[in-house]
């Protein structure tokens, strides 16, 4: 993943209220289920315990 690829999704989240940068090395989460929503969304099997035979 490019770091402009990342920089992007960073800026979204924060952009949204979801996510806080604090200095140059910090995050903090500010509304957890809407990034659990947003994770969600992108991988829907994420954080299943079920696992597909």
């Amino acid at each position: 993943m490019s770091v402009e690829t990342v920089c992007r999704a960073f800026s979204d989240l924060q952009q949204r209220g979801i996510i806080a940068l604090i200095g140059i090395r910090t995050v903090r989460i500010v509304d957890r289920d809407a990034l659990e929503h947003q994770i969600g969304r992108k991988y829907p099997n994420a954080g299943s315990d079920t696992i597909a035979a």
